[in-house]
């Protein structure tokens, strides 16, 4: 049950919430409201805001289908604040414009843990781009929604929105959204209340159309004042046989508490025109109307074992007779009624009939469940307060509720007893699960200390999880707590006991854990890895390959690469190339880019220590072209930041620009953690292009962020970047005490590679911080640390790279010439010119001055020995 490479379809999704909501036909015609709606295809966003009742959605259906424009409707309600669904009806929407779109971003959000809105919404975006067509997004109901990462993710999108794409969010409230920013910049539109209110002659041709009646000036003024131009209220109004308002010698109700709480749905008008709707109906429709109200969303058969013999009403007689009831999909299969009108209802049927309501949820609970809609059927279980319902319904959809519905988990367990969720340990493991996953560790311990008690209750039909031993996942939880924590021995402990009880990892668990790396060019350095931790990742993993069942499937690959990567940073090179083989041949059998691609990419560095430069690029490019070949899009970032690594070493900078612009980071914007390897590769390019003093700054901004997350790898190579740009602008004492920051923390781990990477422009500096140890660095005395940094010295010995006036001593005369020409900026040709030979044999000598240098281009060989020229 591991997942595959292909995204999985969207089928969990309710496809009625991506149709345009049905509307009447005898609506009044708005031509200004239609400008200002064809004036916001200009902006980047256009916002309509105002309480329920006042006709948004309908004004923007009835403007979308006159548009030229292919356009993606999303109908948004209180379940979608979560980022991973609110990512998928995004998708699923664009999908309806053409099928297939987005498959990088859907792969990437549904298999990446704790995943980055803004790498989501940079991923959609470049794929919308893509396009050759003008498109529009349409969030309806937007005000439902409360989650921050939502709101980031929007406004990031809001903020690069490509040419062709253009949004439309309808809202009860204004949004969390930076609306004064784009409002300055003449980015947004805006359509209010005030706007959607009727007009009295909008007012009187409604009942012309609706009711053939002209009203009178003395009626039409007091419509007018008594509805404020309320659109709900005047519908209601018809509805009622049109009394209210129409009779000016009828009772004045007060509408002053609904101008001052517009967003409340019971206010004095509202209410008593519900009531006077109702009035008018036969008891048999009071009854459907008041019983669905349970209902988000209804078709005749669920209405049918809702109501059951109670009414003789259907759902096809209501909405002919036109109660407030709104299509939701084309063939008109399934409604829901007006959220104002709705709400009202149920209000109305708590008051009245609270007693029967626990039942009519259990009962649409009943017809959810048998029909395979598992989330609406715990959901009306939970509402009815039958937890042993929902608790079953939980437990046999385990699985697929902890891939798609984290937080819905959460949201249920948050109303379930306590002791139902500590005396069934299967509940307790789901519940534990949903909780680390938001990295709640103690919680979720807590959780499953006070649930094991009844692990060996005699309950036996409680005991296991899809068929498999409950006991091995309350291992499997505590190993994933105990590596949050970064307790080692602990987890070691917990891996033997799972291997014992699960095989493995169990199906759950498994399907958790080797989602761990699907946006990262390294498994070391995601949660997989330990964040860097090689001790942990090289203590954990290599018994479990010896005790693992299948040697080809993904975990088995999983757990290959992410030890060759650990042998690769200690400089092991042949182990390394042994481990990482065995992971990319298991990666692309299973087509698991989350294994192929860090594997193949280390194959590529350990390529580049040996010397062979073409062939780390030409790895780089069969990456690539896996990447693509499995629709596995997500990882393109990644790679191609990798591709600008190698000509940044290459000294080459000018063609990884193109990625630079492609990648959106910002030096004052938001560090994402998720994209630690793009950001790093920012930050050497801008010190490529030597725009050292945003460099400087921007690394000091993701050291700060990366040391509250624990990231020693990332830190320390962040520090040796800011100590090399520190010494080219001769800050040598400030130099040495960042190369001495990263130094202290590699040293933790072990790190070879991390420097041995830099190449022997960093003898240099390392040389200096030598000399200078004991004055500097507070591990200066501790015989290991010693032991370590001796270990780098001599590595680079080794390497042929003792000191830059050695490394000049192995050039010939005329090598000596051309360098020289070259540390002035002479170009090939130049330089031919000059010493009188040709541009072939220029060539001939750069390449063997970079081979003998150790450098991969002119940029870095020049940086190399500048200081050391002779003239």
């Amino acid at each position: 049950m591991y997942p595959q490479s292909e995204s999985r379809p969207l089928s969990h999704l309710l496809q009625t919430k991506l149709h345009i909501p049905g509307t009447g036909s005898t609506l009044v015609q708005r031509p200004s409201l239609r400008r200002l709606l064809d004036q916001g295809l200009g902006a980047k966003l256009t916002l309509v805001t105002a309480p329920a009742g006042f006709g948004k959605s309908t004004l923007i259906t009835e403007w979308i289908r006159q548009q030229p424009y292919s356009y993606a409707w999303i109908s948004l309600d209180g379940r979608d604040n979560d980022l991973v669904r609110f990512m998928e009806y995004m998708i699923a929407a664009l999908r309806t414009i053409q099928p297939g779109l987005c498959d990088s971003v859907l792969q990437y959000i549904q298999e990446t843990r704790n995943f980055s809105a803004e790498t989501a919404m940079t991923l959609l975006m470049n794929e919308v781009q893509a396009l050759n067509q003008e498109i529009i997004i349409i969030l309806d109901d937007y005000h439902v929604i409360c989650e921050p990462s939502i709101h980031q993710g929007l406004t990031f999108l809001l903020a690069y929105l490509p040419r062709n794409m253009h949004m439309v969010i309808a809202s009860r409230s204004e949004p969390q959204l930076p609306l004064s920013v784009m409002l300055a910049k003449r980015q947004l539109v805006r359509i209010s209340a005030n706007d959607l209110r009727f007009t009295a002659d909008e007012i009187r041709e409604l009942f012309k159309l609706t009711v053939d009646k002209r009203l009178t000036k003395e009626e039409l003024v007091c419509l007018e004042r008594r509805t404020e131009g309320w659109i709900a209220g005047l519908q209601m109004i018809l509805l009622s046989g049109g009394e209210y308002g129409v009779n000016t010698k009828g009772t004045d109700l007060a509408i002053n508490p609904f101008k001052q709480h517009p967003s409340e749905v019971e206010g004095d008008i509202a209410d008593y025109l519900t009531e006077e709707v109702l009035a008018r109906q036969s008891p048999d429709v009071q009854q459907f109307l008041l019983k669905t109200a349970v209902l988000e969303r209804m078709n005749e058969s669920l209405c049918r074992h809702i109501i059951q013999k109670e009414s003789g009403q259907s759902l096809n007689e209501a909405v002919q007779a036109g109660l407030f009831l709104i299509p939701l999909d084309r063939d008109r299969v399934w409604y829901r009624y007006h959220h104002m009108f709705g709400r009202l209802l149920y209000n109305r049927l708590t008051r009245q009939y609270a007693k029967i309501v626990p039942e009519l949820h259990l009962r649409a609970s009943e017809w959810f469940r048998i029909n395979g809609y598992t989330v609406e059927a715990v959901e009306h279980a939970v509402a009815a307060a039958d937890f042993n319902t929902a608790c079953e319904l939980i437990v046999q959809e385990a699985s697929e509720l902890l891939r798609n519905e984290m937080h819905m988990l959460l949201r249920w367990f948050g109303q379930f007893p306590e002791n139902l969720l500590t005396h069934n340990p299967a509940l307790a493991v789901l519940y534990a699960w949903s909780l680390a996953t938001f990295d709640r560790l103690d919680e979720a311990e807590n959780v499953l200390d006070r649930a094991e008690p009844y692990l060996n209750s005699g309950q036996t039909e409680l005991q296991s999880l899809n068929g498999e031993d409950i006991l091995g996942y309350f291992s499997a939880m505590r190993c994933l707590i105990c590596l949050g924590r970064n307790e080692t021995e602990k987890a070691v402990v917990y891996n033997e006991e799972i291997m014992k009880r699960l095989r493995g990892v169990g199906n759950i668990s498994a399907a958790y854990i080797v989602g761990y790396n699907h946006d990262g060019e390294s498994l070391l350095r995601g949660r997989f890895g330990f964040f860097g931790g090689l001790k942990q990742t090289l203590a954990i993993y290599p018994p479990l390959i010896a005790g693992w069942q299948s040697a080809h499937d993904h975990f088995y690959g999983y757990l290959h690469t992410a030890i060759g990567e650990c042998y690769y940073e200690r400089d092991d090179l042949a182990q390394a190339e042994k481990y990482v083989n065995i992971g990319a041949s298991v990666g692309l059998k299973c087509e698991n880019a989350g294994i192929f691609v860090p594997a193949l990419l280390t194959k590529a560095r350990i390529c580049l220590a040996r010397g062979e430069q073409e062939a780390a690029f030409a790895l780089v490019q069969e990456v690539r072209n896996q990447a693509f070949r499995i629709h596995a899009l997500s990882f393109l970032p990644v790679i191609d930041a990798f591709e600008a690594r190698l000509f940044i070493r290459a000294g080459q900078p000018q063609h990884a620009a193109r990625w630079a612009e492609n990648c959106r980071l910002q030096a004052d914007g938001w560090i994402d953690p998720s994209r630690e390897f793009e950001q790093i590769t920012w930050l050497r390019l801008l010190v490529a292009f030597g725009d050292g003093e945003t460099a400087y700054r921007y690394a000091e901004r993701l050291a700060q962020v990366y040391e509250l997350k624990s990231r020693k790898a990332a830190v320390a190579e962040i520090r040796i970047v800011q100590a090399l740009l520190l010494e080219r602008q001769k800050n040598l004492s400030t130099a040495v005490k960042k190369l001495d920051q990263s130094l202290v923390l590699a040293f933790s781990e072990g790190y070879i590679r991390l420097f041995a990477d830099e190449g022997a422009k960093l003898y240099r500096l390392l040389t200096l911080w030598g000399r200078q140890r004991c004055s500097v660095s507070k591990r200066a005395q501790d015989p290991l640390f010693q032991d370590y940094t001796d270990t780098l010295f001599s590595f680079f010995q080794e390497e042929d790279a003792a000191s830059p006036q050695h490394l000049l001593s192995g050039l010939t005369r005329q090598e000596m010439n051309v360098l020289k020409l070259l540390s002035q900026g002479f170009a090939n040709r130049d330089i031919a010119e000059t010493l009188s030979t040709s541009t072939e044999t220029v060539k001939r000598h750069c390449k063997n001055i970079y081979k003998k240098l150790a450098v991969s281009g002119r940029h870095e060989a020049v940086s190399l020995i500048s200081d050391h020229l002779i003239e």
